[in-house]
Order: C-alpha cells, then sequence, then structure tokens
C-alpha cells in the first residue's frame, strides 16, 4: 500500500423514475476533514447522509461535494417563484426611486433574477429511490477521487522515500565524522594555548580533563540512533496503507528536534554544514507531507 494525496476529483451521475443525479466532488489539503456540501433545497434532508458516506472514505483535507437533482427533460420546465418574483420588482422599483431612476422594468429581467425560476421541482412524487440513486452516485465519485489522491499519493511517497534516503546519506557523512570530533576539538584547543605562548604538555591532566568534558557534551550517538528509527518508522508508516499523514508530520518533528541537537552539540564545522543539508531535506519531506491524507 502507498499513500494517498488529499488532492483529488470525482464525479458521477445516476438516474430514477423521473430524476437525474448529478455529483461532483472535489478536495483539497487540510489537516482536519472539513467537507461542504451544496444541495439543492428538496435534498437536504440527505446532508447528514451525504456527510457520513463522506467521512467512511475519507479521513483529512477539505471536500467540496455538489449535489445536483434533475428533472427528466419532458418535466423540468421550471415554475415561477411568484414570492422571489414580488421581491425583486419591489428591489428594482425600490432602487430606482433612490437613485431618481425611471423604474422601467422588463419582464426578462425579472425573469433572470435569482431563484425567481426553479429549475430543480423534486416533489413528494420522486421522494422513493431518490437516496437510492444518490447514494450510488456519491458512492462512484468517491471512488474516482480517491483513485486520484492515490495516484498522487504514490508519487508522493516516491518523492518523500528519494528525500528520506538522501538525508541517510547525509547521516553516514556526520556518523564518519563523529570519532574525530574529540580529536579535531583537542588539536584546535593545543593550537589556541600554543598561540597564546602557554606551554603545556599535550598529556597534561587538565587538559585531558577538559576533553574528557567535551567528549561527554558533544557525544551524538543517542541523537544518530533516535534519527535512524524516526527514518524506520516512517518507512513502516508509508508501507501501512493507512491514514499516514499526521503521523509524518510528527515525525518530521522529532526529526528536526534531534538534527538541531546534533549541530548545537557536535560543534564541528563539517557536521554543522551536514546539518544544513539534513535541514533543507526535511523542509523538502514536510512540505510533501502537508499534502498526505
Amino acid at each position: 500500500m502507498s499513500l494517498k494525496s488529499m488532492t483529488g476529483y470525482g464525479t458521477a451521475t445516476g438516474a430514477g423514475n423521473g430524476f437525474r443525479v448529478e455529483i461532483q466532488i472535489t478536495s483539497v489539503n487540510k489537516k482536519q476533514p472539513d467537507i461542504s456540501i451544496t444541495l439543492s433545497s428538496a435534498m437536504s434532508q440527505y446532508e447528514h447522509k451525504i456527510d457520513a458516506v463522506i467521512r467512511k472514505y475519507l479521513s483529512r483535507g477539505t471536500l467540496t461535494i455538489d449535489v445536483k437533482v434533475l428533472l427528466a427533460p419532458g418535466l423540468s420546465k421550471g415554475k415561477i417563484n411568484a414570492e422571489a418574483f414580488s421581491r425583486n420588482v419591489k428591489l428594482l422599483r425600490d432602487l430606482a426611486k433612490a437613485n431618481n431612476i425611471s423604474p422601467e422594468i422588463r419582464l426578462l429581467d425579472v425573469l433572470g433574477m435569482p431563484d425567481v425560476i426553479c429549475r430543480y421541482d423534486i416533489g413528494q412524487g420522486f421522494e422513493p429511490g431518490m437516496w437510492i440513486a444518490v447514494s450510488k452516485a456519491l458512492t462512484i465519485a468517491i471512488k474516482k477521487l480517491a483513485a486520484m489522491r492515490e495516484v498522487e499519493g504514490k508519487e508522493l511517497e516516491k518523492h518523500i522515500r528519494k528525500l528520506i534516503d538522501g538525508m541517510d546519506d547525509l547521516l553516514g557523512r556526520i556518523k564518519e565524522r563523529r570519532p574525530q570530533i574529540t580529536a579535531s576539538y583537542r588539536n584546535k584547543l593545543a593550537k589556541r594555548i600554543t598561540d597564546s605562548g602557554v606551554c603545556i604538555d599535550v598529556s597534561d591532566p587538565l587538559l585531558m580533563r577538559e576533553l574528557a568534558v567535551f567528549a561527554d557534551r558533544s557525544d551524538i550517538s543517542e541523537e544518530i540512533v533516535r534519527l535512524e528509527s524516526h527514518f524506520k518508522q516512517a518507512d513502516r508508516v508509508m508501507k501501512s496503507g493507512e491514514p499516514a499523514g499526521r503521523i509524518l508530520d510528527f515525525l518530521c518533528q522529532e526529526m528536526f528536534r534531534e538534527i538541531n541537537t546534533i549541530g548545537s552539540k557536535a560543534n564541528d564545522s563539517i557536521v554543522s554544514e551536514t546539518v544544513v543539508g539534513l535541514k533543507a531535506q526535511l523542509e523538502k519531506i514536510r512540505e510533501q507531507v502537508q499534502n498526505v491524507e
């Protein structure tokens, strides 16, 4: 199993006795599920059912669902909403009066205003079987969207794995450098002492104590082990097939913590340069993880 993206698109149509269903679903990335459903007034009673179906399939992302139920061609003649017609006529007259304009109101102008002509006239006679048609089309649309999210998720996973491999290579450089860190510090310390004009033997107890303290303070073995563990955890999460976005986001935070500690403890220019590379790779992973379900 691979990761799933939070970006996708799916459409489907269905039909019942005297009506047609059209459904469109789009999704983009967001940490929490955010579902917005657009329905005709006759379908409002099904909003909670549609929401429940969506949540069965998708756990993260901003989802926009547009559900239309239209009468069959022979029945879809539309009808006038008398209340909306009168309201819009009054609105036009009031605007004309307020602006000292002659109220030349034409019928076509009013008919073209919102809600005057009702085009979705689904009455009680169409209730039987309506939810069955809608739920079937909804499931098809969700599966199309999920398939698109899976395709993009595979590409995201490839990219994330490549970035983690790059981080592992950089960590390998730090592991190679680690035995030389104390020796490098000893040479720098000895040089500073010599440059200051003080004569001191390299085996002097004070110098050895300073080196011992530094070696203990700059030991990064635990951070390296934990960072390698995070790499392995990320691999297991991506293979699990379960929603991985939140866990990967958390692992990125933990990786950053270990990388930061390595940089501050090592006190070594070569390690510091490598840490910059690790942070750059990790930032790219973080950007990709934001779009993982």
